[in-house]
């Protein structure tokens, strides 16, 4: 989570342990906004990460947004994910160049989805050549183009390289060490649609799970695991 001023970050907070941001997320909120000397009243807007990706992590993380947004009278808008990973890539990268954003979305399938850097500068959006999509690495693979520079970014990149013979001269796959989810990274983003005044519905809205969500059934429950023979 991030705190802007004017397109300015003042302050982030990142949770690095996994399966804690139903316990961490609200007081995480609080101590940032406590460390920059701002009450959640004084909030103009809020903005919250759309997806793709962890359907329980999307549901928290809307979940707050959305009770944030609802006590304070805020409006709220949502970007995607996987641009929030492209656009880290944008001021290194050169016009022309293509930028795919890829999540390891499980069951074999990737979260993807693939833009164009229109100018190096975060003032002028990416230019999108697939929206956000959940498919196997051979059929993304397809979707890619065959010349010019592509730039590869996600921890679904180790995934889609597997597969191939060879990594191609012109594809530039970054570690994930360097280029991964990030609220400082969606603040462009972000203020672009407040700027706009692309707010959405709070009653309505839902975050882009791309696919329905499944449950598997319960493991069988045995009252004894190695049964003893009945005594005579």
């Amino acid at each position: 989570m991030a705190y802007a001023e004017a397109g300015n970050i003042r302050g982030s907070v990142t949770l690095r342990m996994p399966r804690v941001h139903a316990e961490k997320l609200a007081p995480s909120i609080e101590f940032l906004l406590q460390s920059v000397d701002t009450p959640p009243s004084s909030l103009e807007a809020i903005a919250i990460s759309a997806g793709p990706g962890s359907y329980t992590g999307l549901r928290i993380g809307v979940s707050t947004a959305k009770g944030i947004a609802y006590a304070h009278n805020l409006p709220m808008v949502a970007v995607s994910t996987l641009e929030g990973l492209a656009v880290q890539v944008q001021p290194f990268a050169h016009s022309g160049h293509r930028i795919l954003a890829a999540l390891d979305a499980r069951r074999g399938d990737l979260y993807a989805a693939l833009f164009e850097v229109v100018e190096p500068s975060l003032e002028i959006p990416l230019q999108r050549h697939m929206e956000d999509a959940a498919l196997p690495a051979e059929e993304l693979v397809k979707k890619l183009p065959s010349d010019g520079s592509l730039w590869l970014v996600g921890d679904g990149i180790p995934q889609l390289l597997q597969g191939l013979p060879r990594i191609p001269e012109h594809w530039h796959p970054l570690p994930w060490s360097v280029v991964h989810p990030s609220a400082p990274a969606l603040i462009p983003l972000a203020m672009r649609a407040i700027r706009d005044k692309a707010f959405v519905d709070l009653a309505s809205f839902e975050p882009t799970y791309i696919r329905a969500f499944k449950t598997h059934p319960p493991r069988p429950r045995h009252s004894n695991p190695h049964p003893v023979a009945d005594k005579p």
